[in-house]
């Protein structure tokens, strides 16, 4: 292999490596519940709740909640 050849496969490789590692340093953004807005969270926790909850003598907030 000539010195070209060698040159060009070394540009190759620093430049894959560059876009390596831009694409490793991007964050996405955090996703996170909003604090106002508890009762569709509470909504959620009812809807996903794998069995039928019984509401008798407990919080009915409470209960949603803890259905995550």
């Amino acid at each position: 292999m000539t010195i070209k050849s060698w040159a060009k496969v070394a540009g190759a490789v620093v430049t894959f490596v560059a876009i390596a590692l831009a694409v490793i340093s991007i964050k996405p953004p955090r996703a996170h519940a909003d604090d106002n807005d508890i009762e569709s969270i509470i909504k959620i926790g009812f809807e996903i709740a794998p069995v039928p909850l019984n509401l008798e003598g407990k919080d009915h907030d409470l209960v949603g909640l803890g259905s995550f």
